[in-house]
């Protein structure tokens, strides 16, 4: 920042003049490469300019402000600092000097860097490292190609020039420019080199005219929003990627096409670098062919209500790590498979991810089988949805990844560990609602009376932990009827749990199934997300009417639940166990 450029005629030098209209629009064809200090990102631009020399350019802009005869630089020196070595490397002579106003030393060092001072500071360092890759890249080349690089720098590149208005505050300008600033990514960069080479045409056929290569350009443009614009509604990108952020959301279609994950993409540009060379000899277009049939075909996907809720079962249930792994297996096997056999494979493959067998159903538990149990789950709550007979119904993918997941026990057998006299109280009241909520009886009556004698106590004894435990005890003894889990199995079984949100499950606390069973119904009418089966489960859809005891869990709920999902996802169920 507020260093000083001064542009001199000359040749050899960079075109340095504005390349973009008042609306931020390119008035020249050609793409933007990001620039850093770091070896190969230096080596990377020689690369791109060597590979570039019948094609515009452009480099990422720099903002300046003009002082009548010099230009002040308010962003952009790591750049023009760059070029101003690579130009020399070339045997040419710069038409722009810099002076560094706060550091003048630098230029000195600038026009003549040497090994011995480039330890003394750190802008020295970073010039001389410039330098030397800079160097060790064109060492190979020949003679010729570097004239005609150093001619391309004369006449193809382009820095894109921002000209700030006088009366703007330097330093303002340059923490707005740099604050959360979005860096450049391959998404960018690739849409620039197809446009480029659309604008440029066809290598090695006829020109057929400025206006068609300009109609097929903004074509290009207008089919490049319109996936941008699908893959942003939140369904669609919940439905492919979960929760993941990113500027630019076709970049989940580039990577795949280009084989580079997302981890490995990061903060590089790997995925650009390997398509452009896919792209070498104005073949930008049949790697975009795969690029929009890669959507189309996720698209298809996403209209299938099958594929739609097997595929995002597969997505969500690898969790974030896993995501873009199995998102590259479902697309490599759709690419390669017929729609059937695509169907079938789907299928195996959600048995395979649940690996539970039919057998199995009734043992599952809570402490041991965790993981399995939450898969299964999801996938009961994802195939009910699936089984809607309205076309409009869809398990929302977006809703299930704006939160984290975990098992509820849908009816609580244990006093909760509660410390303080307001956890108590706030315990106890909602449980008061949930004991009002029943039929008048003795038993009812008993527990109002002991939750009365409690609050009389807690006034005159803080000592009341034991106290209220006990009470706590009565409680859930009382709102269980007479249906309380005997065993660990029945309270730590799949019969016994539900899936809740996370946010949604710290509210219920460890709550009886009246308690809870309130809470989910003002949950649910406030508009929070409750998966379908939960909200069944708690309004008793899967019990008999006959048997209906609509403030209890009872072994009858329990059992009649285990067998609505057992044929719920009887096309999942392995019918042995594994060896």
């Amino acid at each position: 920042m507020n260093e000083v450029v001064t542009l001199a005629a000359g040749s050899g030098g960079l075109c340095l003049k504005p390349v973009l209209d008042i609306e931020g629009r390119f008035l020249v064809p050609g793409y933007q490469r990001g620039f850093r200090w770091g070896r190969p990102e230096v080596g990377q631009l020689v690369k791109d300019i060597r590979g570039n020399l019948e094609r515009s350019y452009c480099l990422q802009p720099i903002v300046v402000k003009n002082t009548g005869d010099e230009w002040e630089l308010v962003d952009g020196q790591q750049r023009l600092t760059t070029l101003h070595l690579l130009v020399r490397a070339l045997g040419g002579q710069p038409s722009w000097t810099l002076r560094y106003e706060t550091r003048a030393e630098s230029s000195d060092f600038l026009a003549s860097p040497d090994a011995e001072r480039a330890s003394t500071n750190i802008d020295f360092h970073h010039i001389w490292q410039a330098e030397q890759a800079i160097k060790d890249e064109i060492a190979s080349i020949e003679p010729e190609n570097q004239i005609a690089m150093l001619d391309a720098l004369s006449s193809g590149v382009r820095v894109i020039w921002y000209e700030a208005p006088a009366h703007v505050s330097s330093i303002d300008l340059f923490t707005r420019l740099n604050s959360g600033r979005i860096p450049l990514d391959d998404a960018e960069l690739f849409k620039a080199l197809l446009l480029s080479q659309a604008l440029s045409g066809p290598a090695g056929k006829l020109d057929d005219g400025e206006s068609s290569r300009q109609l097929r350009a903004n074509e290009l443009a207008v089919q490049w929003d319109m996936i941008e614009r699908d893959l942003r509604r939140p369904e669609v990108w919940a439905f492919l990627a979960g929760n993941r952020t990113c500027a630019t959301h076709i970049s989940l279609l580039l990577e795949i096409v280009a084989g580079i994950a997302p981890g490995d993409a990061a903060g590089t540009f790997r995925v650009f670098d390997e398509l452009s060379k896919r792209a070498e000899g104005n073949a930008a277009s049949t790697v975009w062919r795969e690029v929009v049939q890669l959507y189309e075909r996720m698209l298809g996907w996403y209209a299938d209500r099958r594929q739609y809720h097997r595929i995002g079962f597969l997505i969500a249930q690898a969790g974030a790590d896993g995501r873009d792994k199995i998102l590259r297996e479902i697309a490599s096997q759709a690419a390669k498979r017929r729609h059937s056999d695509f169907g079938a494979w789907l299928e195996r493959e959600v048995r395979r991810r649940l690996n539970v067998a039919r057998s199995e159903l009734a043992s599952l538990r809570y402490d041991t089988d965790h993981a399995r149990i939450q898969r299964l789950l999801l996938l009961m709550n994802v195939e009910t949805t699936a089984r809607n007979k309205h076309a409009e119904a869809r398990y929302p993918f977006a809703a299930h990844h704006a939160d984290s997941w975990e098992l509820e026990h849908i009816h609580a057998q244990n006093a909760p560990e509660l410390n303080t006299a307001k956890q108590w109280e706030a315990w106890v009241k909602v449980h008061e609602s949930a004991v009002l909520a029943l039929p008048d009886n003795e038993g009812r009556d008993a527990v109002l009376n002991s939750i009365e004698q409690w609050r009389k106590a807690t006034e005159t004894n803080a000592a009341v932990g034991d106290a209220f435990r006990d009470l706590a005890h009565e409680i859930l003894t009382f709102l269980a009827g007479d249906e309380t889990a005997k065993s660990d199995d029945e309270v730590h079984g799949i019969g016994n749990l539900a899936l809740l949100s996370k946010a949604v499950n710290i509210g219920l606390g460890n709550s009886a199934f009246e308690a809870k069973r309130q809470k989910i119904i003002t949950y649910d009418h406030d508009g929070d997300f409750i998966p379908a089966c939960t909200r069944h489960v708690f309004l008793k859809y899967y019990s008999e009417a006959d048997a209906l005891q609509p403030h209890f869990w009872s072994e009858k709920d329990r059992t009649a639940y285990l067998a609505e999902i057992e044929t719920i996802l009887s096309d999942y169920l392995r019918e042995e166990t594994q060896a």
